[in-house]
């Protein structure tokens, strides 16, 4: 009787430690990007000396692209889940409209996807070339703008008066104030002077800030102005997400629209000069206003309720704001966030 061989093939041992070899190879990676995963990646915005072509990965200028990004969309597109994205505070407004879209921009539970603003301006105005303007009457001129559903008329970089006329009624309309009818805005002038003379611009973008299919999204310490829709818009399946220290001001429907089956925070903010209404919810929304300031200023209600619900905390929740937050907007403050007394 032949004696059986029980040791193993060759091919097989070599099978084996090939397997081997595969497997501390998957734990050696898996220890390598976990750490960094769990840190986040910080992208740098600066819209006065960045460039897109820059890494975006430090916050001044070096050698070999290394700088901060120009845009923020840019910065968007470059970061993944739980990342951050910090913005210098320039002389000049970012005029963007953003999009925070899906998993990408989306962070975790205990690392959120993190936009910190330091106080910078989104704005949606673009300046109202002086040809377009056409004469109504003496003093009287009007304008189309792209966009004419709402609008928002700015003069020397804030609102106008607005006044609700119809035809019938704008004899009315006074000197350095505005009014919108069926997608023409009119705007009277002082005696013998013409619109090129005043400082205009008009809502040229929709949305400062849309969200969508988005969890775990902080906005923090930024003015967002000057848009012909909403300042933000969290439009649907939006989750555990909030503004913090955030003013939305003179846009053109409302400062924040939550639809859908949204779930946003208000977190220490400012909310006013509004065109239509400060807030606006619809479907199955839900909104927690924690420490904020809603101003009954626009021309329709300060807070349009087309469903969802909407719950007030008075006290800031504290819990609710990331580490190393400076929140800006004051939630005791109660006048115009843009500083106009008149």
């Amino acid at each position: 009787m032949h004696s059986r061989n029980l040791a193993c093939p060759r091919n097989l041992r070599t099978s084996t430690l090939h397997g081997q070899f595969r497997s501390w190879i998957l734990v050696l990676l898996v220890m390598l990007v976990v750490p960094s995963f769990a840190m986040g990646s910080v992208w740098y915005v600066d819209n006065e000396v960045g460039q897109d072509s820059n890494s975006g990965l430090t916050a001044t200028l070096g050698t070999s692209a290394s700088g901060p990004f120009r845009t923020i969309q840019r910065a968007l597109n470059a970061a993944n889940i739980g990342d951050t994205i910090v913005l210098a505070k320039t002389s000049s407004p970012y005029r963007e409209s953003l999009s925070f879209a899906g998993g990408k921009n989306s962070g975790l539970a205990s690392l959120p996807f993190r936009l910190i603003g330091n106080g910078s301006t989104l704005s949606g105005t673009m300046l109202t070339p002086a040809r377009k303007w056409e004469l109504v009457e003496k003093n009287l001129f009007k304008f189309r703008p792209n966009h004419g559903a709402f609008q928002m008329l700015y003069l020397k970089d804030r609102p106008a008066k607005f006044q609700t006329l119809d035809f019938e009624s704008l004899s009315q309309l006074q000197p350095r104030s505005w009014t919108l009818i069926k997608g023409n805005i009119y705007f009277r002038t002082d005696d013998n002077l013409l619109p090129d003379a005043y400082a205009l611009s008009h809502a040229y973008l929709q949305t400062g800030i849309t969200l969508y299919g988005v969890k775990n999204v902080s906005i923090e310490n930024l003015v967002i102005q000057g848009f012909w829709l909403d300042g933000v818009n969290a439009h649907d399946n939006v989750r555990n997400t909030q503004l913090i220290g955030v003013t939305s001001r003179g846009n053109g429907r409302s400062g924040v629209s939550v639809g859908g089956c949204s779930h946003l925070d208000i977190n220490s903010c400012l909310l006013g000069d509004n065109q239509k209404t400060q807030l606006r919810t619809e479907s199955v929304a839900k909104v927690r206003l924690i420490g904020s300031s809603l101003l009954d200023n626009a021309t329709g209600p300060m807070i349009q309720k087309e469903g969802g619900t909407i719950t007030e905390v008075a006290a800031v929740d504290n819990n609710s704001v990331p580490a190393n937050v400076e929140t800006k907007a004051d939630p005791s403050d109660t006048t115009d966030p843009f500083g106009f007394s008149g």
